[in-house]
């Protein structure tokens, strides 16, 4: 797990070189994933940076809900192009995420 400190200072480094744009979080469930514990917190961060249009990725609505509490620009939703993976990685049918997306 890296510590949000360090995530901060990438974010920062990366934002100073000039990158328009940084994907800097994935609002998944803390619980599967610890890594992205801090998604908000580092969103938050981000979104102080002048200029930075700031992306996450989100797998479901309640993910996409937290993500623009946090301030993030722009969202990645999850879709997956086969049953098997849709199941796997989503825990739904392809057609379950695509009336997720909808909402």
């Amino acid at each position: 797990v890296v510590p949000t400190a360090t995530k901060l200072r990438l974010i920062e480094a990366l934002h100073e070189a000039g990158l328009p744009e940084i994907e800097v979080a994935s609002f998944v469930p803390p619980k599967l994933v610890p890594q992205m514990a801090d998604a908000a917190t580092v969103t938050r961060h981000a979104a102080t940076l002048p200029g930075l249009h700031v992306a996450v990725l989100v797998p479901n609505l309640r993910g996409a809900e937290a993500a623009v509490a946090a301030g993030a620009h722009k969202i990645t939703l999850t879709l997956s192009a086969s049953e098997a993976h849709s199941n796997a990685n989503l825990r739904r049918t392809r057609a379950e995420q695509m009336e997720e997306a909808r909402q």
